[in-house]
């Protein structure tokens, strides 16, 4: 464990890809490593969106669940809205070192946009984690589909001001 790992605060996932009715593939592969977290880190509070959550074991407590993609007035829930949500919950307790998972082609964003809201993120290893072709999402079906589309959503989050 390194210097960085031990300082870890609190634990956090952004979802990616879900099915329908299922939280998919690639968010299952994300619960592992959150548990897998959850085990060296047992007193850091779980914040994780609804998607990785439910693919979580019943007996692992989420300390703060950010709901789905979609806010209650319709608007779609974004990387950065979801980063906003996990330091809302960790800044008044003075938690800012978030051990952070999410698909490793969507880290980066997420990573940033963590920063913005004046987190310091640590980078979970997420090697390996596949892309779901059932995905309702169809930007997160396939890399190729992902990596375009990140191109341009990094830009544009670049010039919002969002990272």
């Amino acid at each position: 464990m390194n210097s960085s790992e031990q300082k870890v605060q609190a634990i956090f996932c952004q979802s990616f890809g879900p099915r329908v009715d299922d939280p998919g593939i690639s968010n299952k592969f994300l619960a592992e490593k959150v548990v897998e977290a959850h085990k060296n880190f047992p007193n850091a509070p779980l914040i994780i969106q609804k998607d990785c959550a439910d693919a979580l074991p019943a007996d692992i407590k989420v300390n703060r669940l950010i709901y789905r993609h979609w806010l209650p007035d319709g608007r779609y829930l974004d990387s950065s809205e979801v980063s906003r949500q996990c330091a809302e919950y960790c800044i008044p307790k003075g938690l800012k070192t978030v051990l952070t998972f999410a698909h490793p082609d969507h880290l980066w964003r997420v990573m940033k946009t963590m920063r913005k809201f004046d987190l310091d993120p640590i980078a979970g290893d997420t090697t390996g984690m596949p892309y779901d072709p059932e995905s309702v999402q169809p930007w997160t079906r396939s890399r190729l589909r992902f990596i375009i589309r990140e191109f341009l959503v990094i830009i544009y989050y670049f010039l919002k001001g969002k990272i």
